[in-house]
């Protein structure tokens, strides 16, 4: 319980409408989530590196207890020093 505390503490409870994007490349770009109830799904871009941003869902649905959003953590930092992100993440 004292763990849960003090996560809460330093933390914030995002709430998502069906549909509504939790992170994208540029947006939400630090953070790391955990699914506390609730489905999201992560989508790729369908050709990487193309212009055509058709983004394809790929992975399993994530449900409670999960965690998304870690590969931030090991993803080099560009020329300014910031980590960016490269899929989407949906509810």
């Amino acid at each position: 319980m004292e763990t849960v505390k003090l996560i809460l503490h330093f933390s914030s409870i995002v709430y998502l409408n069906k549909g509504q994007t939790l992170f994208a490349p540029g947006f939400n770009d630090q953070y790391v989530y955990i699914v506390l109830f609730g489905n999201l799904r992560l989508y790729r871009q369908q050709y990487p590196g193309s212009r055509n941003m058709v983004m394809v869902p790929y992975g399993l649905t994530l449900n409670i207890g999960w965690t998304i959003g870690e590969e931030i953590l090991f993803k080099p930092e560009n020329e300014m020093g910031i980590s960016h992100r490269t899929d989407v993440c949906k509810a």
